[in-house]
């Protein structure tokens, strides 16, 4: 099958100290510093943008960064330009430094099977699928039903990206563990998966809810 690439741009954003926030906070300070950009707060001229967020905020070992795709890379170019500082609460941090990247990416449906981990957990579940999920007596049910979740959150992705896949996404979780995610006073059910599948999934953009806020950030696993 043919694989189609899209541009990924990320931008690195190096602080006078480690960013002890995570990327709902990151995206907090970017858009109050920048609050006439509406892409980077997932607005359009026409109010909230239901699709697919186009920028990701993620922090990664203390060092905060935005990836973006489609209209969203022009908008990292720019910032990448700017002089600015990220107020967290109480807490000031110097950007010292930001580098800008460009990977063009292979994304679709691949002839093996790739192996992937969260590198943040991945919000599965919304209000109607929570109780399915809690009704269901064993793993093996449970099992299935977050693996078909899987598919469904790559296919969104793939909408959000005028992609159409010619061949069936195959997904198989091999481990899950669940954790609790606290963002604003909400806590929300979320998943540490390891998994199997035939998909090529960019790095940088997530799978699920609050991928804005870099959760369902999943890596391919090196041999």
């Amino acid at each position: 099958m043919k694989k189609q690439e899209v541009l990924i741009r990320r931008l690195l954003i190096h602080t006078d100290r480690p960013f002890q926030g995570d990327g709902a906070d990151l995206r907090r300070a970017v858009t109050a510093r920048f609050k006439d950009i509406g892409i980077l707060h997932n607005h359009n001229s026409e109010g909230f943008d239901y699709r697919s967020p186009r920028v990701r905020y993620l922090v990664l070992n203390g060092v905060p960064q935005i990836a973006s795709f489609g209209p969203g890379v022009v908008v990292l170019e720019y910032l990448y330009r700017e002089t600015f500082t990220l107020q967290v609460s109480d807490d000031l941090y110097e950007v010292t430094g930001v580098e800008l990247y460009d990977d063009l990416v292979q994304i679709g449906v691949s002839d093996e099977l790739i192996a992937y981990m969260s590198q943040t957990p991945w919000l599965a579940l919304n209000q109607k699928n929570h109780g399915v999920f809690n009704n269901f007596d064993g793993q093996r049910e449970r099992r299935q039903f977050l693996e078909r979740i899987l598919v469904g959150n790559y296919l969104s992705l793939g909408k959000t990206l005028g992609i159409f896949f010619e061949k069936r996404v195959e997904v198989f979780l091999d481990e899950w563990t669940q954790v609790v995610v606290e963002n604003k006073g909400i806590s929300m059910r979320g998943f540490i998966v390891s998994f199997r599948s035939n998909m090529l999934l960019p790095f940088g953009l997530g799978l699920g809810k609050w991928t804005a806020k870099g959760y369902g950030l999943m890596d391919k696993l090196v041999d």
